[in-house]
């Protein structure tokens, strides 16, 4: 395993734990770590053209197909590690390498070879010297340190700044999209009109009421109706007291029983027995559990005269 001493002295301008992490994400430690990535081929025709297909924005573009490469041996060696990757070089793949998994296509810019990258010091360099490349290019959009570190761990994978965070790399650090507070709503701060909704009046909820009633109608099956039972009808008054039975009065037994007798009090009777609870004894009111329901009026003159002799005439 590689120790503190080699990080510092092969990778000085890399925080150790930054190398530390890095090993333990990319390789677990394993020096002879070799991984061979994909790739795609354009699908031609007979003539050697390109095969067309509709891309997923509707445009049309070639048909690929991803070629996976097959190892020949085993990886037990150093240099098993090494014929394995110089082969799949030249097959036209590219190769992740050892510790820090660093990439073939960097060997050239960076200045090592495939065996070079078995090597641990080396290793660290190159490894080091591609992160430094990115955190330095990310400092500029991001003046953070640390934020500007999170796009170069993403770059350093995806040789992108943010497809890290898309692709669950940086998860594997811990790290993932800052989360965002969202604050509570209110609408008194918004810039739009508030409004109260007021309960619906009694005509417009029995509406809602029916029309809610009609539509369950629709899906509900019908409700048994009783029969209708016309009522027995007698004009014979001994007839009253029996269940069921409807006595229709003629008019004569109607008056003899009342109906069309006057027995209300007259409103000269019914104004002075208020009188008394009125705010103003010359004024007459309604009084109804103590409030007025008719504001009072001041009584004139001929209307007291007219309630005193009513009121003796009684």
């Amino acid at each position: 395993m590689i120790g503190l001493d080699m990080m510092m002295a092969c990778a000085p301008n890399v925080a150790p734990a930054t190398i530390e992490k890095i090993i333990q994400v990319e390789s677990a430690g394993n020096p002879l770590a070799l991984n061979v990535n994909v790739k795609w081929v354009i699908e031609r025709d007979e003539k050697g053209q390109p095969i067309m297909v509709t891309g997923k924005d509707g445009q049309p573009e070639p048909k690929r197909r991803k070629v996976v490469f097959q190892y020949p041996i085993e990886v037990k060696t150093k240099q098993d590690a090494v014929t394995v990757a110089y082969a799949a070089i030249a097959a036209g793949f590219n190769v992740d390498m050892s510790y820090m998994q660093v990439n073939s296509n960097n060997l050239p810019a960076l200045g090592y070879s495939v065996e070079d990258m078995f090597d641990d010091c080396k290793n660290l360099a190159a490894g080091a010297a591609v992160l430094s490349a990115f955190y330095a290019r990310a400092l500029k959009q991001n003046p953070q340190p640390q934020t500007a570190l999170r796009a170069a761990l993403s770059a350093y994978n995806t040789g992108d700044f943010n497809k890290g965070y898309l692709n669950g790399y940086l998860a594997r650090y811990g790290i993932g999209n800052p989360a965002v507070s969202v604050p509570a709503v209110n609408s008194y701060t918004a810039d739009t009109t508030v409004f109260v909704r007021q309960p619906p009046k009694k005509e417009e909820a029995m509406s809602t009421k029916e029309e809610a009633s009609s539509t369950q109608q629709i899906a509900e099956p019908a409700k048994a109706v009783a029969p209708r039972v016309d009522p027995v009808v007698s004009q014979s008054q001994e007839d009253g007291a029996t269940p069921g039975v409807q006595v229709e009065h003629t008019a004569d037994a109607a008056e003899a029983n009342g109906a069309f007798h006057e027995t209300a009090m007259s409103e000269a009777d019914a104004w002075e027995s208020n009188a008394d609870l009125a705010d103003d004894p010359s004024g007459t009111a309604i009084m109804l559990k103590g409030k007025v329901v008719r504001p009072a009026a001041p009584r004139s003159a001929a209307d007291l005269a007219k309630a005193q002799s009513v009121k003796g005439g009684n």
